[in-house]
Order: structure tokens, then sequence, then C-alpha cells
């Protein structure tokens, strides 16, 4: 279902830009945006999924697209400081890897799905 629901989403560009924060009870987990550019195709790409699986939305704040950088209890600090270093950066988004964790373990890459065909990608 999951190659199924990728096949419809081709490969695209995103534009990395911005570090950004969730706030959690002891700590943030500090992000990297990289729907700058545009959020419609992070949109579509969540859109497909949704209808294959709807009992897996995100929850009512809806969905955010972000790569985790990391945890701290100063995220304005450093947020400041990997916003500067990282700059901006265009990428072609090719696969998506689904992570999932175990009890109170780390997310680990359980499976890497090509976009725009109905293969895995590579593991």
């Amino acid at each position: 279902m999951v190659t199924e629901a990728l096949s419809a989403v081709a490969p695209f560009t995103a534009e990395l830009r911005g570090v950004r924060w969730f706030r959690h009870r002891s700590y943030a987990t500090v992000w990297l945006n990289p729907a700058a550019a545009s959020p419609a195709p992070w949109a579509r790409l969540y859109g497909e999924l949704v209808e294959r699986f709807p009992r897996c939305h995100n929850r009512a704040r809806g969905f955010t697209p972000h790569l985790s950088l990391g945890r701290t209890r100063q995220p304005r600090e450093l947020a400041a400081e990997l916003s500067a270093r990282l700059g901006s950066h265009s990428v072609l988004v090719r696969e998506l890897v689904l992570l999932s964790r175990r009890e109170d373990g780390p997310m680990q890459p359980r499976a890497t799905f090509a976009l725009g065909t109905s293969e895995l990608g590579r593991d």
C-alpha cells in the first residue's frame, strides 16, 4: 500500500531553509524546514499516505514536514546558530524513509521507498 501511494508522487525539488523547533515537556526538537519554497509537494505526499492509512494521521496540529536536527533545552540559541551555518540548499527528494521507534528507543529506519515508482528504494 505504501508503494502504491508513493508511486503517485513524482520526485520533487525541496528548498531546505530555516531552522525551527517543536517544544516538548523537558526539551525541544530543533528542525530544518524542507518546505521553505513550497509546502505543496509535501502536502501531496502526506495526502496520498493518509488516503491509504486514514487512522495514521497526525495530531490536530496538522502535518509539518521537517528534518530533525537534534534535541536541546535552548532551542532559540541553537536554531540561530544552525540557521547561520546551514543557510539554504535545494535538494531533489527521490525517496521516503519509514522511521519508527520501539518502546523508548530512538527512531530507526525500517524501509526506504522510491517516489514515482512502485518499487522499494535502497536500504
